[in-house]
């Protein structure tokens, strides 16, 4: 860990980390503000993590493709998205939440959706100007 100020909140940060996320690879840590930023790869994804010097986990985000979405999410965008290929999408797991943020494109159009609870809103929407 980048930065280290005190050796046992360190070693508790890291023994929280490696039970959320054993076998991660390539950890880096970062200190932010008065907490400790983890970016990591797991299971062919790049993912982050923030702990707070107590080592509770903040936030986990988990980057990937449209295969990582759970085929109830994915069922939700297509059906109202058919025609648009999925290019991207993150999962965010913060305070006991998680959303899911869907990059959809066609010829026409970018469109940000973001999935939470079985309900879809359609966050932003840009023409291509190409």
């Amino acid at each position: 860990m980048a930065a280290a100020g005190n050796a046992k909140v360190i070693e508790k940060i890291q023994h929280e980390f490696n039970r959320y996320f054993a076998n991660a690879e390539n950890a880096k840590w970062y200190e932010l503000d008065k907490n400790y930023l983890v970016e990591f790869f797991k299971d062919g994804q790049e993912q982050r993590a923030l702990f707070t010097k107590k080592a509770y986990m903040i936030y986990h985000i988990c980057y990937g493709s449209e295969k990582h979405l759970p085929p109830e999410v994915r069922r939700l965008v297509k059906s109202t998205y058919f025609d648009y290929n999925i290019t991207r999408v993150i999962r965010v797991n913060e305070d006991k939440r998680l959303v899911w943020f869907v990059n959809l494109e066609d010829n026409k159009n970018f469109i940000l959706v973001t999935v939470e609870d079985r309900e879809m809103e359609e966050t932003k929407r840009y023409e291509k100007t190409f």
